[in-house]
């Protein structure tokens, strides 16, 4: 399990944002977006949007991104237990 604490969810005194936590934590598990995308059967670009603050992922890829990372829904969302 990945673990985010308060130094890796705070960067400058600013929470950081879902979008952010989404790339940071695709980065700790050493996958591309592309390797990402093809396990949630989503394209690339998705991936991308996602972790650019364009657009969110769905109720069901969150939690198979929570199953992948091994990381909870609430560190994932949140960035807290």
């Amino acid at each position: 399990m990945i673990c985010l604490n308060t130094t890796t969810r705070v960067r400058k005194g600013i929470i950081i944002n879902l979008h952010e936590r989404l790339k940071l934590i695709r980065g700790k598990r050493g996958l591309s977006q592309r390797e990402l995308a093809s396990m949630l059967k989503v394209t690339r670009q998705a991936v991308s949007q996602w972790e650019n603050g364009y657009t969110y992922p769905d109720l069901d890829n969150l939690i198979i991104l929570s199953d992948v990372y091994e990381v909870s829904l609430d560190i994932m969302i949140k960035g807290t237990d």
